[in-house]
Parts: C-alpha cells; structure tokens; sequence
C-alpha cells in the first residue's frame, strides 16, 4: 500500500468518527459551539452530514484508490465555498 492511499484510508476514518459523533451526538456539539439548541432544520442538516461523512469516510476506507481524487476535490469545494448557494 503507498503512502499516499494510507492517507486516504486514515482520513477515512477519521470521516467514519466524525460522522458517528455527529449521528449520535450531534445535538450535543451543536449546543457546546453554538451555545444553544438546534432548531429542526439545523438537526436535520446534522444528521445529513453526519450520514455524508460516515459513507464517505467508509468509501475512502473500502476503496482508497477510487475515492482518492473525490474525497480531494470535495474537500477543495467545500473549504473554497463553491460548494454553497
């Protein structure tokens, strides 16, 4: 295995983690960053990007080779903003 797919493969667990906690606990962060609860729309798009993380982060894990290059461009147009309406 390269370097580089190892580095696919830890950041998807890393993703697989994070969405978990966001799954199960998302609620919880949301209160500890933004000093209040979440209201329905916000809870919902916690679960989804909880769900978005643990299935990317289980692709990246399952097929680093694959996913490699997408995992890599969904990261540059979320943090660009492209990403955003």
């Amino acid at each position: 295995m390269s370097g580089r797919m190892l580095v696919v493969r830890l950041a998807g667990v890393g993703g697989m983690a994070w969405g978990a906690v966001l799954l199960a606990r998302g609620d919880e962060v949301w209160r500890r960053l933004e000093a209040r609860d979440p209201d329905v729309v916000e809870e919902l798009g916690i679960r989804a990007l909880g769900g978005r993380h643990l299935v990317q982060g289980s692709a990246q894990l399952l097929a680093p080779r694959a996913t490699g290059g997408v995992a890599l461009a969904a990261a540059a147009v979320t943090r660009t903003g492209l990403g955003e309406r």
